[in-house]
């Protein structure tokens, strides 16, 4: 764990060096010539600096870039990005973890929760609700694209830099402000598919000067329709045993599987299968009509898994209930000010609000599932053929209560100000801000509760609610018991995060070496990070039908903050500089770095950072690094009232039960440790004389992240000891659920390739060219969250929801002449191995390449431009994944599933 005690010999350290090259730099430095070039600060590092290439790997991005991709939002194109792995939150898929609307990148693939997202160098609130309910992450969504100027995404760990999350990488939104006139955009674009999944987009950017004084402003619109997997052939029907799948629909459906007591009078004379114990499972056969059953019109097995095993088990198609894609209102407003006191004093301000209100759809409540469900259907429940209570592992889902749908509506909010400037006779610029910001969500939830079901099936003779009915015939007195006993509700929460920040920061030279000035940036930080959660008591009562099932219930309101306090310096030592004449090499600088933060619940901590750019001559660049990162646990993993719920399928060696499906209760703990992480990478970057404008480089990156806050499987629980005390059992011995608290159990190793080539050129009477190919190599993904278990090669691979994919990568190319530009892209993503059920032979999902068009015409008038596009020409469909856990028969978080989508925009500027 960090050190309770704080590290005042870090402390102590970085402040000395703080004060004295303050004072160096003050007292040997000349003042800048009026000719210099302005110098600029690149992401990865807190120097300005006049060249742009330094010793990160950093890959940059301009407007013009993300208008060429075609994508209209910047979660999308960012997480297109071939070094943008699993992990994440894709809007292109079914979100069920209550992030309705939300997403999140995952570089490397390490987590959302390891990748630090950057507005304009500062931090910004986090998504108020933690993906899957325990890992922070901020919203992409909450960044409009018109309003962008560039993206910098820095491919190596930068905890010495940044502090904590940053392990995976940063990525750094740079917004708009040095612009004069006004712009606006409209577009609109959609699938060629015989449904509607429109997108509508408009802003209007403005910009003026006056004096010193500056101002930028940003007006935006996106609307999107849904996409629901009925939508599209192969994810209509959970059942994908027709395009060589399974059938991965829900045991939990219509019509429902009933556990008996073979005591039951109904069961005399039936004749029931080998091998039956105590209890039978009961299904209604397809053939079986009307609402006024027998006992011979149902389907018996001995045991769940015999009955899941039967060809003639009637599985739950649950796909034309969810939403592939869901729908999405936005509305941004941004503003920028900048003012210049005089020459070296500048104030600046910028405000940033953004409305996203979206919506997902999950498949009618299921009912009876699990051990703690408490539901019978009584022996005096007039469809009751059995003469029995019915309880126990039944298993049912109401249709007439509607899908599980979850209406969000998101505010972010983002203040700075602050005030920048330099020194006239020496050559120290410095900045102090402030920074507040929120995200706040209201999320209504359609619920079926369980107690109102009850007081349904238990109504007198016909008004009681029929659970024996199916899915082509639907008693009609069910809609009237349902609402009789008050058993739908919308529940409303509220959820949310703040953030408050100062920091102060000072950058310039200190003094001169044999190879050039030595670079330095020293500041200090305050930040303060709040969450809340504030759900509706009907979704923590325990009485909503699936959505906490387990004893006792979490709490009702959580309020949590903490405090942190940093330190950071870095130095750019120029070794060799271009002047000294050396054979070997035209420069060489080192970049050391460090940072020491203290929080308030989990200690403090200390990380370095060590990198070197070696300029051979004007064609190649070497440039290595090695650093330690570390990632606090989240105010949700360190509170001990908090706790969330997942589903999960498991055989039970005890009970013989396969394919059980239970509850993983997960608890916050204050004894948890935060994580660690060590970075390295090397790179080349070459730039032949021999091929003017063309730009090659390569990178080799790792990653180490240990101590993850995690829990092992409900599988490898059991597996380990079907008797340990987290798994809490009934009394006939049936998992009722897991009870588990969180650890730090969790280990990630990772590492791989990166490749870029850029190539521009401009011909006489062809016009210019710019071609672009970026692609990433994955040679290592390993993890294990159990404590006992060797680290586990995913590589290549595919789990239960995600793909290691080895090879992403796009190939772009551009042309332009005169008023006339037109762009083509080829996406590729790799094949891999399929985490196919057992039974099946080994199987690779297919390789999946789209092409991508668009052209442009610059208008007459105005500045104007029109725009029109398609994103997968060809139409292509994701890949075939035989996985039993993706129901749409691919893996959501690689691909999009709206296939060719057409789209055209107009602009003008004046």
């Amino acid at each position: 764990m960090f050190n309770k005690k704080p590290n005042w010999r870090a402390a102590r350290g970085l402040t000395s060096a703080f004060l004295a090259v303050t004072v160096v730099a003050a007292g040997n430095l000349h003042a800048q010539e009026d000719e210099e070039l302005e110098a600029f600060t690149v992401t990865g590092s807190r120097i300005a600096r006049i060249n742009l290439e330094g010793p990160n790997p950093v890959f940059s991005v301009t407007r013009a870039d993300i208008d060429k991709s075609g994508f209209q939002t910047v979660s999308d194109f960012i997480r297109n990005q071939p070094f943008s792995g699993f992990g994440g939150l894709s809007g292109n898929q079914e979100n069920t973890t209550g992030n309705t609307g939300a997403t999140a990148v995952s570089l490397r693939g390490v987590g959302a929760d390891a990748t630090l997202i950057l507005v304009n160098g500062r931090r910004s609130a986090s998504y108020g609700f933690a993906l899957g309910g325990t890992d922070t992450f901020f919203d992409l969504n909450s960044i409009p694209q018109a309003a962008i100027e560039r993206i910098e995404i820095l491919k190596d760990g930068a905890g010495a830099i940044y502090g904590s999350d940053a392990i995976g990488g940063v990525v750094n939104v740079i917004l708009r402000k040095d612009y004069e006139g006004f712009e606006t955009q409209v577009g609109y674009g959609n699938s060629t598919a015989s449904t509607d999944e429109g997108q509508f987009w408009a802003s209007l950017s403005f910009g003026a000067r006056s004096g010193g004084t500056s101002i930028f402003g940003n007006v935006s619109y996106f609307k999107r329709n849904a996409l629901f997997n009925a939508d599209r052939g192969f994810s209509r029907d959970a059942d994908q045993s027709p395009r060589g799948g399974v059938d991965a629909g829900s045991p939990s459906g219509i019509p429902g599987l009933f556990q008996i007591p073979v005591t039951a009078p109904g069961l005399v004379g039936v004749t029931l299968p080998d091998g039956v114990g105590d209890f039978v499972f009961a299904q209604r056969k397809a053939t079986a009509t009307g609402f006024q059953l027998t006992p011979n019109d149902f389907n018996y097995w001995a045991t769940q898994g015999a009955a899941f095993g039967d060809p003639a088990y009637q599985f739950f198609n649950y796909n034309p209930f969810t939403i592939a894609v869901p729908p999405t209102e936005r509305h941004a407003i941004s503003l920028f000010v900048n003012h210049e006191i005089n020459q070296s004093l500048e104030a600046f301000a910028e405000i940033t609000f953004n409305r996203n209100e979206s919506e997902t759809a999950l498949a009618p409540a299921p009912l009876f599932n699990f051990g703690l469900e408490r539901l019978t259907i009584p022996s005096s429940n007039v469809y009751n053929p059995f003469g029995v209570d019915i309880s126990g592992s039944s298993r049912y889902r109401d249709l007439l209560s509607g899908p599980r749908l979850s209406i969000a509506r998101t505010d972010f909010e983002r203040y700075v100000a602050g005030l920048r400037g330099s020194f006239v006779d020496v050559p120290i610029n410095w900045e102090v801000g402030a920074l507040y910001s929120s995200s706040n969500t209201s999320e209504v939830n359609t619920a079926l509760l369980r107690s109102g079901f009850n007081r349904a099936l238990n109504f007198d003779g016909t008004d009681a609610y029929n659970p024996f009915d199916n899915v082509d015939e639907i008693d009609p007195g069910n809609a009237a018991a349902i609402e009789a006993a008050n058993a739908v509700l919308r529940a409303k929460s509220l959820y949310g995060s703040t953030m408050q920040v100062f920091d102060a920061k000072i950058d310039g030279a200190a003094f001169s070496l044999p190879g050039g000035d030595l670079g330095y940036a020293l500041g200090i930080e305050y930040r303060r990070e709040s969450v809340n959660d504030d759900p509706s008591p009907a979704l923590t009562s325990g009485d909503v039908a699936g959505r906490f099932q387990f004893d006792p219930s979490p709490v009702s309101q959580t309020l949590l903050n903490r405090n942190v306090r940093s330190v950071f310096g870095e130095v750019a030592i120029p070794v060799i500089g271009r002047n000294q004449g050396f054979d070997f090499a035209d420069s060489l600088e080192i970049q050391l770095a460090g940072r020491y933060e203290k929080y308030s619940d989990v200690g403090d901590k200390f990380v370095p950072k060590i990198a070197a750019l070696l300029q051979v001559n004007q064609q190649l660049l070497l440039r290595a690094g090695y650093s330690e990162g570390f990632r606090a646990p989240s105010l949700w993993q360190v509170n001990p009232e908090y706790q969330t719920t997942f589903g999960a399928f498991i055989d039970d060696p005890l009970t013989g039960n396969e394919g059980l499906e239970t509850s993983l209760v997960t608890r916050g703990t204050a004894d948890l440790d935060p994580e660690t992480s060590e970075q390295y990478f090397a790179g080349i970057v070459l730039s032949p004389e021999a091929v003017r404008g063309l730009t090659f480089s390569t990178d080799y990156w790792r990653i180490s992240r240990k101590g993850i806050a995690g829990r092992p499987s409900a599988q490898s629980i059991v597996d380990g000891n079907p008797n340990d005390p987290r798994i809490i059992r009934g009394a006939d011995d049936t998992i009722l659920f897991f009870d588990v608290t969180l650890d730090n159990v969790g280990e990630i190793k990772v590492s791989g390739l990166d490749f870029e080539v850029r190539y521009e050129w401009e011909t006489a009477n062809m016009g210019r060219f710019d071609l672009r190919f970026v692609a990433s190599r994955l040679l290592r993904y390993q993890e294990s969250f159990d404590p006992d278990s060797d680290l586990e090669e995913f590589t290549g691979q595919s789990t239960a929801s995600d793909a290691f994919v080895r090879w992403k990568g796009y190939s772009r190319l551009s042309w332009t002449q005169g008023d006339y530009s037109l762009v083509g892209t080829v996406n590729y993503m790799g094949k891999f191995r399929d985490s196919v059920p057992t039974g099946f032979d080994d199987r690779d999902v297919n390789k999946h390449i789209t092409l991508d068009l668009q052209g442009s015409y610059n208008l007459p008038w105005y500045g104007g431009v029109i725009t029109v596009g398609v994103r997968n020409l060809f139409d292509r469909d994701p890949p075939l994944s035989i996985n039993q856990n993706q129901s749409e028969g691919y893996v959501g978080g690689l691909y999009d599933p709206t296939g060719r989508f057409v789209y055209s925009q107009i602009s003008f500027s004046f």
